[in-house]
């Protein structure tokens, strides 16, 4: 399994990827969300089925990337804050 940590706030996501310890920002939108999973298919390449993004509920900021790794089949771990 590999995690991928999201920080998601209204307008962008912070996004740490292990592999090549890459810390990138990305806007909160469904275009953005396609450009980091063709980022991600290039590094983890076969593997991409063991991702798992994990991120805290931030209610209506976290609900279209939750849609899109349910669209994709990617595994989320969403953590409470509390």
């Amino acid at each position: 399994m590999y995690s991928i940590g999201l920080d998601i706030s209204k307008s962008s996501i912070n996004v740490h990827i292990p592999l090549g310890k890459i810390d990138i920002e990305i806007d909160n939108t469904p275009k953005s969300f396609k450009s980091l999973y063709a980022k991600l298919k290039k590094l983890y390449k076969k593997e991409l089925d063991k991702l798992i993004f994990v991120f805290e509920s931030t209610g209506s900021y976290s609900v279209s990337l939750y849609r899109f790794c349910g669209d994709k089949g990617i595994r989320v771990f969403m953590i409470n804050p509390k």
